[in-house]
C-alpha cells in the first residue's frame, strides 16, 4: 500500500468520532518513518561460497530463505568433482544474537549470524557426503537500515569459527524465483514449489470477501509515562496492519474504535464491545496494549487489563477499573462473528510489576508477496474460529521496546506474515500461534530480568493461546 493512499484513509478516519472516544489522529511524519509494514516477511538469498578448507575447491550454492523473525531454512547444493553426481541437502536456520559485551546479556543489534538447527536432510546424496555447514554473517547497513550478508564462516573440529569466501550474495525477488532457478534446489511436487504455484490470484477474493466486514477495537495506554511510547507504536502498527489486510483482500473495514489518551477507561471499553454488532460472516479484532496483572482471588490463566484513568485519584482503583481478558473474549464471541481475534500484550503478574524493556531485532527485509490462498485459509475460511492470545503466561512479564513496540505484538504480526507467504503451501492458525509464541520466548530471553545480567537471568515470557473455550478454568462473567 503506498503512503499517499494510507494518509488519505487516515484523514477520512480523523473525522470519525464517538462521544466516548477521541478521533483517530496520526502524524504523517511518524507514519513515514515508523509504519514500514508490508505484505511480506521473508527474504530469499542465493549464496555462492567456498569453504575455509584450502584443500576444498568446490563452489557451493545455497538457497537461503530468511523469515523476518530470524527463522528459516537453506538448501545447499554442489556438483561432485570428477563425475555428474549432485549433493543437495536442506537444514533449518535461525539467527543467533551476539552479545553487545561479553557477559552483558544484551544483544548486539548491529550484527547477527545464522546458525543451523537439526541435522541436514539429504535430498540427493547421503549422510556420508561431504557437506561443510556454512554460518552466514549479517551486518546492519546504516544507510538501508537493514541487515545485509557480510561473510560466511565454518566451525572447525574445536568449534572455533574460520572464515570462508563469500563469492556471491544476491537477493531474489519474486520474478527471480522462477521455475528454472528453483529447479536447481527443488523437485516437482515439493511443498515449496506447490506453494509458489498455487498461491492463486486475488481474484479468489471476489466472492469470498464481498460481504465481509472487519470491526477493530484498539485499546492502548498511550499516556503511561513508562510504556506510553511502545503502546503508541503498538496502536499505530496494529491499525495499519489490519488496514493492510482489508485492503489486500477487499474486505470492508469499519471505522476502528480507538480507546487511548484521555479517553482510556473501563467504561469506554465496555461501550465499544457492546456496540460492535457484527454479522455472521464478519471479523472482529480486539487488541490491547498496556499494563496487566492478576487478582489473588481469580485463578484463571488470563490477565486483567489495567484500565485506570490517568490521574493520582485513580491510582488505588485497579481492582475496580480493570477487566479480565477471558471476560472480554466471552462478550465478543457471544456476538457470533465468523472470526474473532482477541489479543492482549501485557504482563500477567503483580499489579506493581512493570514491563521489562529491551531491543527487538528483525533480521529480514521482506520481499515475497502474500499468498491469496493462505489468506483465505486464515481470514476468509467459512469455518468459524474464536482465538484468544495473551503475551505472557501466569506470573510472567511482557517485554517491550520503546523504539519498535511490544515484543509479542511484533512477532505475532511477523508470524502471520510468514504464514501468509507464497512460500507456504498451506497454513492454519495453530501454526501462526506456535511461531509467534516460539519467537517471542526466544527473543525475550535476551532481556535481563535479574541481577547480574547473565543468560540465567534472562526474562521468561511464554505467550498463551487458547482456541477452545472448553480449556478455560473458572467461571465467565458477563460484561453487559
Amino acid at each position: 500500500m503506498n503512503l499517499l493512499y494510507y494518509l488519505v484513509v487516515l484523514v477520512s478516519l480523523s473525522t470519525f468520532n464517538l462521544q466516548y472516544m477521541r478521533p483517530v489522529l496520526f502524524y504523517a511524519l511518524l507514519l513515514a518513518s515508523s509504519l514500514c509494514l508490508t505484505v511480506s516477511a521473508q527474504t530469499v538469498y542465493h549464496f555462492q561460497y567456498r569453504s575455509a578448507d584450502t584443500g576444498d575447491s568446490i563452489l557451493y550454492n545455497a538457497f537461503f530463505l530468511q523469515n523476518n523473525t530470524g527463522s528459516g531454512f537453506m538448501r545447499i547444493r554442489y556438483d561432485v568433482p570428477g563425475n555428474n553426481d549432485i549433493i543437495l541437502a536442506e537444514i533449518g536456520i535461525h539467527s543467533t544474537d551476539l552479545e553487545l559485551k561479553p557477559g552483558s546479556g544484551l544483544p548486539d543489534t548491529s550484527q547477527t549470524y545464522y546458525d543451523t538447527t537439526g541435522r541436514p536432510d539429504f535430498k540427493f546424496g547421503n549422510s556420508f557426503s561431504k557437506l561443510p555447514i556454512p554460518l552466514f554473517w549479517f551486518k546492519m547497513n546504516p544507510n538501508s537500515n537493514a541487515f545485509e550478508p557480510s561473510g560466511v564462516f565454518f566451525r572447525n573440529a574445536g568449534k572455533d569459527m574460520q572464515a570462508g569466501t563469500l563469492v556471491l550474495a544476491e537477493t531474489l525477488n519474486a520474478d527471480a524465483l522462477n521455475r528454472d532457478f528453483l529447479a536447481g534446489f527443488f523437485s516437482p511436487g515439493e511443498d515449496f514449489l506447490v506453494g509458489m504455484d498455487q498461491s492463486g490470484s486475488r481474484g479468489i477474493f471476489k466472492d469470498l470477501a464481498v460481504n465481509v466486514k472487519m470491526y477493530t477495537i484498539i485499546v492502548a495506554n498511550t499516556l503511561d509515562p513508562e510504556i506510553g511510547k511502545s503502546t503508541l507504536l503498538d496502536r499505530d502498527q496494529m491499525m495499519h496492519y489490519f488496514d493492510t489486510l482489508c485492503t489486500y483482500a477487499g474486505i470492508k473495514k469499519m471505522p476502528p474504535l480507538v480507546i487511548d489518551g484521555d479517553n482510556y477507561n473501563k467504561a469506554n471499553v465496555i461501550k465499544a464491545i457492546k456496540g460492535l454488532k457484527p454479522g455472521p460472516n464478519d471479523i472482529v479484532v480486539f487488541y490491547y496494549s498496556g499494563h496487566g496483572f492478576r487478582k489473588d482471588n481469580d485463578p484463571r490463566v488470563y490477565p486483567y487489563i489495567d484500565l485506570r484513568p490517568h490521574g493520582p485519584k485513580f491510582a488505588a482503583t485497579y481492582l475496580v477499573n480493570s477487566l479480565n481478558m477471558q471476560d472480554i473474549y466471552t462478550a465478543i464471541i457471544s456476538q457470533n462473528a465468523r472470526l474473532n481475534l482477541v489479543i492482549s500484550d501485557c504482563c500477567n503478574t503483580k499489579v506493581e510489576d512493570r514491563k521489562p524493556v529491551g531491543k527487538s531485532v528483525l533480521t529480514g527485509r521482506g520481499i515475497l508477496d502474500w499468498s491469496p490462498a493462505n489468506f483465505v485459509n486464515l481470514f476468509l475460511n467459512p469455518q468459524p474460529r474464536n482465538l484468544l492470545f495473551t503475551a505472557a503466561d501466569v506470573n510472567q512479564k511482557a517485554a517491550c521496546d520503546s523504539a519498535t513496540g511490544s515484543f509479542f505484538s511484533i512477532y505475532f504480526r511477523e508470524a502471520l506474515n510468514n504464514n501468509l507467504s507464497r512460500t507456504r503451501n498451506s497454513t492454519n492458525w495453530d501454526q501462526v500461534i506456535s511461531e509467534a509464541r516460539d519467537e517471542t520466548t526466544r527473543k525475550v530471553r535476551h532481556i535481563c530480568c535479574g541481577d547480574p545480567c547473565i543468560w540465567a537471568n534472562g526474562c521468561l515470557q511464554n505467550p498463551v493461546p487458547v482456541t477452545d473455550v472448553n480449556r478455560f478454568t473458572g467461571k465467565f462473567k458477563k460484561l453487559f
